[in-house]
């Protein structure tokens, strides 16, 4: 394999080519080509389409000429213009919310059975509202239209991918891939790029961290503006060892908007039925940080509809808490405490009091040293009624009103006191709105330590959707009621 060396500066660790293998330097990279005798193109504009359309990107072009067809097979099937239009905006709307148009990697989109999932779920609600549109459709037709619908759709994905996978065997519309790990894991990743080309990617670059070397977020920071600057990087795979899991963790947290990032499994042959992102037999988690258009705008919606219903039929129970707090101990049946955001941002997050009047002036002496995850266990600043609202979680009721403010989301990392700036993951959970209930209240946060809280949040971040919020909000009941923390 013919390689290429151009000088960068790196903090730590080895970069490798094509043969990963340790070198003098660690201010050495080189670089891949391919092999074989075979060239890397660029992408032409009409590739370039067809890969957002087949891909189902949360792009115009996808969304409409996927509504065009949608709208085309129930105007066949039923004759009915109105029938086709009411049709054509269910299609959106089901879209929309079920994820047929979001953002996706070259991995996850491989053939048309991935996009046969989301698609089967919108065409239910299309045939539902073709059958309720009221212009006499009889069920039957309205099944048939949202079958007819959905073989055009599926039928015009695999026409595409059989354009798209050509052209990436012939080597056009591959994306540069950074692979980190160990010597023999990047063998086995840069094999199946070369095997299966229909992923999409090409190794341009390699990095092999070196063991034990401990990195600041300001050298990590380095080291990934220089991979990216000297690289035509727009996939990094991480194949993990132990020893990469800060590199990785730097890549997402300074590369968040610019390359897609993926996690190789430990062990091959695993993909079917556990994850959608494959490169041949190998399983990769694809680490999402970067958002479609339009999510932020329903989460939001959704928090603000939910929330106001909660409060609503939460009233009595909102009323009833803050009689007892007060008839407790005779103090306000209210604590505020600020918190912190992104960018030091702050704001007051509202609590039913479940202390004494005067808890924080004592925190300094039942815990001098304390995280960010502080609690005291058996703490006697906790009053009796306290005590009981948070064994329920009852007293966090309050912060419905941070999310109808804005303050806040439903479903996020939680707000700190403060953040720890040393910390890069901090930069990645600011990314979404902190949350009243996340990853780390279902897995009992109480019982986690700071670390472990903070890889949930990225956690979080990389796989937040639709979906998981509803997951997470229906798992928070159960988790409530089933403490594992001794506080």
């Amino acid at each position: 394999m013919i390689a290429e060396e151009s000088p960068a500066s790196f903090p730590a660790g080895t970069v490798g080519l094509a043969t990963p293998r340790p070198v003098d330097r660690i201010d050495e990279i080189r670089q891949v080509r391919p092999v074989g005798g075979a060239t890397t193109r660029r992408s032409p504009t009409w590739l370039r389409r067809l890969t957002t359309w087949q891909a189902a990107s949360r792009h115009p072009l996808p969304v409409f000429l996927d509504t065009a067809i949608t709208a085309g097979a129930v105007l066949v099937v039923t004759d009915s213009a109105p029938v086709a239009l009411v049709s054509a905006a269910t299609m959106v709307a089901a879209g929309l919310a079920f994820g047929i148009w979001k953002y996706r990697t070259s991995l996850e989109t491989q053939g048309v059975t991935w996009y046969a999932r989301p698609l089967s779920v919108a065409l239910v609600a299309v045939g539902l509202t073709t059958y309720a549109s009221g212009s006499g459709v009889s069920g039957w037709r309205a099944v048939l239209a949202a079958a007819v619908a959905g073989a055009a759709l599926l039928a015009t994905r695999l026409v595409l991918w059989l354009v798209i996978s050509s052209a990436r065997r012939k080597g056009a519309g591959l994306s540069g891939a950074l692979v980190i790990g160990s010597e023999r894991r990047i063998e086995q990743v840069m094999h199946r790029m070369l095997a299966f080309p229909d992923a999409g990617l090409r190794c341009v670059a390699t990095y092999i961290p070196s063991a034990g070397k401990v990195v600041t977020p300001e050298e990590g920071r380095a080291l990934v503006r220089k991979l990216l600057e000297q690289r035509d990087i727009e996939h990094v795979i991480c194949a993990l060892d132990q020893s990469d899991e800060a590199v990785f963790r730097n890549f997402l947290c300074f590369s968040a908007d610019r390359v897609d990032c993926s996690l190789m499994l430990p062990l091959t042959g695993m993909r079917l039925g556990l994850t959608r992102a494959h490169l041949g037999d190998l399983s990769l988690v694809p680490v999402r940080l970067r958002r479609s258009w339009g999510a932020a705008a329903a989460k939001r919606a959704f928090d603000i509809v939910t929330t106001s219903i909660l409060i609503v039929c939460a009233t009595p129970l909102l009323l009833a808490v803050a009689l007892a707090v007060r008839l407790g101990d005779h103090g306000p049946s209210l604590f505020k405490q600020t918190r912190v955001w992104r960018n030091g941002e702050t704001f007051l997050i509202y609590k039913f009091r479940s202390m004494i009047v005067n808890a924080d002036d004592l925190l300094d002496e039942f815990l001098p040293d304390r995280g960010l995850l502080f609690k005291v266990q058996q703490d006697p600043r906790v009053t009796r009624i306290g005590a009981f609202l948070r064994r329920l979680s009852l007293d966090e009721l309050p912060q419905l009103f941070n999310v109808l403010r804005g303050d806040m989301s439903l479903v996020g990392p939680r707000p700190y006191i403060y953040d720890p700036e040393t910390d890069a993951r901090a930069i990645i959970r600011h990314l979404v709105p902190p949350g009243i209930t996340g990853l780390g209240q279902v897995h009992h946060a109480n019982a986690l330590t700071d670390d472990d809280m903070f890889d949930l949040d990225v956690l979080y971040v990389a796989t937040q959707s639709f979906g998981s919020d509803l997951l997470l909000l229906l798992q928070t009941i159960p988790s409530v009621l089933v403490r594992r923390s001794p506080y």
